[in-house]
């Protein structure tokens, strides 16, 4: 049988420049965590270093499948599935991808035999809770040693048989399947499950309208709006419903609450041209249908309705002929497409629901990400962050002056390192492992070493601003070489070279993610801050809205602390 192994060309594995070796990531690690910017791993040191480096691959895999990246999380996915195959949120994301791509064959599959490796463990982890209970029946919880406690938490878990994800999954690939009622089964099992999923309900109102049950898909759509108003494909579904029912002001109403919540929406665009044109708005429903169409460049109904708006209502023969054409043209480029021709990633994104590639994404590192309005910082946690000895500390003193209220404890105190202090926060150390604290820092400034970023939770009106201080490699590892050495600690036991690629490396990922979660962003270059810094305080200010002091941001820094660049330390 023939293997993918032995065809030319990607055979879909994560590519040798992205992936990170265990050890080196670990001695890595160790570096941040002598320079105290990390907080020291559990008991098993070396459980913790690979559980922080796998951690590392899914929340970048996360990263790209909120910017709809699903061809590139697929193969970190797959690695991770089949080096954990009993961690299902691996498998089930990788559904999900496969799902979006339109392989709703393979997806389906892949969540059979997730189904059936959870029931074999789940029935297999209940026995043993049994004989565990048994041992145990004459103590109390209290009274079992720690290793006791671990494993009755661990099989409980592993026991019980939360069906939400799955059912919602198979749910939703019986319905790309065309099998409405099949998936309705499913869909049912899985609000049993849990009642508290938006995307539930907007799931089960899309089978509904599919099936013409019309109060029925507009009672769900509705459900997920009373759990989450700003749900913006429940709004849409919604402006379905009511352009059905031809309650077109209705229908316009709930498409610009869905574009409000989501302005990159194709079906939201086009549903309000229609109920645009409806009422008599001619102009601006052939305005919103050509944001439709460059939205999605394959948008066939949109062409034809343009073209049909154009002849009918404007006269204009020569336009209207154009998005005929137009519509013609995207016809053929679908059709290419699922023969296999090569297309462009815009057009791409439109016939298969993935975005930008790899080395697109890759190429935005570095760049400013800016928020599309103002910046509310009273919902905002301004992050500084950056690799360890790249001017963190500086530019928390800069903000603190400006008039930003620092999120710090003071348990680590200034030093020869840190004459101004650390401006640290301990929690923010354990950021992967608790970010329950995220919210105290509404409004505030904190220092969250780079690495630690993927781990940033997605909590609802809580916004993230990050100021990512950049400064040569060479000085970074030169100051943490210093710092370590007047400390008495052991940091990685790796060369300059390979300790400067594996920083490389994370720093690369993390950019990444920020700019496929477009997490507002702004770099500054620790060395033109320190020559010009009049310049970064008007950025800053810029950035976060142009209410703080850049004078006196300005005078926060101090060259004179400055003790040397590419061979001597900092602060």
């Amino acid at each position: 049988m023939a293997s993918w192994d032995e065809l030319p060309g990607a055979d879909g594995s994560h590519p040798p420049d992205r992936r990170i070796d265990p050890v080196e990531a670990r001695e890595a690690i160790q570096q941040l965590i002598s320079l105290g910017y990390i907080d020291k791993p559990d008991e098993d040191k070396e459980k913790a270093m690979a559980d922080s480096v796998r951690e590392l691959q899914y929340n970048l895999a996360r990263a790209y499948i909120d910017a709809g990246q699903y061809s590139n999380a697929a193969p970190i996915l797959k690695e991770l599935s089949e080096a954990w195959p009993d961690e299902y949120r691996f498998g089930i994301q990788l559904v999900t991808c496969r799902q979006a791509t339109g392989e709703i064959r393979e997806a389906r599959s892949l969540l059979e035999d997730l189904f059936k490796r959870k029931e074999h463990n789940a029935k297999d982890a209940a026995k043993k809770l049994k004989e565990l209970k048994e041992r145990n029946k004459d103590k109390e919880f209290k009274e079992l040693n720690a290793k006791e406690e671990r494993e009755l938490r661990t099989l409980t878990a592993e026991a019980s048989r939360n069906p939400y994800s799955m059912q919602y999954l198979m749910g939703s690939l019986l319905f790309e399947e065309g099998r409405e009622d099949e998936a309705l089964v499913y869909l049912k099992k899985a609000e049993k499950a849990d009642r508290s999923a938006p995307g539930l309900y907007v799931k089960l109102g899309d089978v509904y309208r599919k099936m013409k049950r019309w109060p029925d898909a507009e009672r769900s759509y509705q459900k997920a709006l009373k759990i989450d108003s700003e749900n913006s494909e429940a709004h849409l579904g919604l402006s379905q419903c009511f352009l059905y029912a031809r309650r077109n002001r209705k229908t316009a109403e709930s498409a610009l609450a869905s574009l409000g919540l989501r302005y990159h929406n194709p079906r939201g665009h086009f549903v309000l041209g229609i109920a645009l044109h409806r009422i008599g708005k001619v102009q601006e429903a052939v305005e919103a249908l050509k944001v439709a169409v460059s939205q999605n460049p394959l948008y066939t109904e949109a062409y034809r309705r343009l073209a049909s708006i154009l002849e009918k209502r404007l006269k204009d023969n020569t336009s209207a002929e154009k998005y005929r054409q137009l519509a013609k043209d995207a016809t053929a480029k679908i059709e290419a497409f699922k023969k296999g021709d090569i297309i462009s990633p815009l057009e791409k994104e439109a016939a298969v629901g993935t975005s930008l590639t790899s080395d697109q994404i890759v190429s935005l590192a570095g760049k400013d990400i800016l928020s599309e309005g103002p910046t509310d910082l009273t919902n905002t946690v301004i992050i500084v962050s950056g690799l360890p000895r790249s001017g963190t500390s500086m530019m928390m003193q800069m903000l603190t002056a400006g008039g930003v209220v620092p999120l710090t404890d003071s348990i680590r105190k200034a030093d020869e390192d840190n004459p101004e202090g650390y401006y640290e926060y301990e929690k923010a150390k354990q950021l992967d492992k608790d970010s329950s604290w995220l919210p105290e820092a509404r409004g505030k400034a904190v220092k969250v070493v780079a690495q630690l970023l993927t781990y940033l939770p997605r909590i609802p009106r809580l916004n993230y601003s990050v100021i990512f201080m950049e400064r040569h490699i060479e000085e970074v590892l030169s100051s943490q070489k210093s710092m370590l050495k007047r400390q008495k600690r052991e940091g990685a036991r790796l060369s300059n070279d390979r300790l400067r690629r594996i920083f490389n490396h994370q720093l690369q990922q993390t950019k990444r993610m920020l700019s496929l979660r477009e997490i507002p962003t702004l770099f500054v270059d620790y060395n033109k801050t320190i020559e010009k810094p009049e310049e970064t305080a008007l950025r800053l200010k810029e950035f976060l809205g142009g209410t703080m002091d850049a004078k006196k941001m300005s005078e926060a820094v101090v060259p004179a602390l400055k003790r040397q660049r590419a061979l001597k330390t900092d602060v």
